[in-house]
Order: structure tokens, then C-alpha cells, then sequence
């Protein structure tokens, strides 16, 4: 599989060789990206297998991280 976009690389990501973007992990979930704030899941990240089904499962786990983030930001006006 190779990434045929160049939108990770305009943006600044940190791509491998192939083109997909990296991702890491903490004890807060997984999906980040380089960029602060910025979360990537499924085939566009080097997390999962490239198949339907994985990146279904990547983006649920993904979108509770970001749900978990949002939620322990500050907000202004609180």
C-alpha cells in the first residue's frame, strides 16, 4: 500500500517512506500526530492493517482519544 496524497507532507507531518503518516501512542489513547492537536486513524496511518475493518476499529479508538483530549482541555469563559 502506498499513500497517494501529499496533503501529510504539505501539512508537516512525519511520513515514512511510503507515505503514511506516523502515529503514537500515550496513557491517554492513541492517533497523534507530529502536529499538536492534529490525530490521524486509519490507512492513512502506519497503526493498522490496511483493510476496511481495521480502519473502522483505528477511527473509533482514535475518536474516543480526541473525545478524552477535548475533555481535559481548559476552555475559556468556564
Amino acid at each position: 500500500m502506498k499513500q497517494h496524497s501529499k496533503l501529510a507532507e504539505q501539512l508537516g507531518l512525519k511520513v515514512t517512506e511510503i507515505g503514511l503518516i506516523e502515529v503514537g501512542q500515550s496513557e491517554h489513547g492513541v492517533g497523534f500526530t507530529s502536529i499538536d492537536g492534529l490525530f490521524v486513524a486509519g490507512d492513512a496511518s502506519n497503526a493498522s492493517a490496511p483493510s476496511i475493518p481495521s480502519a473502522v476499529a483505528d477511527g473509533n479508538v482514535v475518536g474516543a482519544t480526541v473525545n478524552l483530549e477535548l475533555s481535559q482541555e481548559a476552555f475559556e469563559n468556564s
